[in-house]
């Protein structure tokens, strides 16, 4: 799939609550992403306060029990990233298949970035989600 949108995003500044397309926090950048990438909106959780780690994970398990995402063991191109230093999610990026594969992701202090795997390293607890729309199986009549 053609990532041409992401070279434009790099050194873009992180501002709580932004989605773009000049300042983004870690889910708004996602949300960006996924809009770019599959024309698919993300709830934005506009809620949830960005530096809560708390509220934050509680966010995120809820968005995963939507029953749209699928937990993948290997990063695959333009599945969600979770990041923890400890015990509760309070970073997120989307994985995209770019020069091996890396990572897009937006930080206070540091911006819009796309890193190689070695910045997982930071983190003692990372996990994979692909998006997976839900389809309505019911029968037609």
């Amino acid at each position: 799939m053609n990532n041409l949108w992401v070279a434009g995003l790099i050194g873009k500044h992180w501002q709580q609550y932004a989605t773009g397309p000049e300042y983004f926090d870690c889910w708004g950048l996602v949300c960006f992403g996924f809009k770019q990438k599959f024309n698919l909106d993300l709830d934005r959780h506009l809620e949830i306060p960005t530096a809560n780690p708390k509220s934050f994970h509680r966010v995120v398990a809820k968005e995963i029990k939507t029953g749209n995402w699928v937990q993948v063991q290997q990063p695959e191109d333009g599945c969600l990233v979770l990041m923890s230093a400890a015990r509760l999610w309070h970073h997120v990026g989307m994985w995209l298949d770019i020069n091996g594969g890396r990572l897009l992701h937006c930080r206070d202090g540091i911006g819009v970035s796309l890193d190689n795997r070695h910045e997982l390293n930071n983190f003692n607890k990372v996990e994979y989600w692909k998006y997976v729309p839900t389809t309505n199986s019911a029968p037609s009549i």
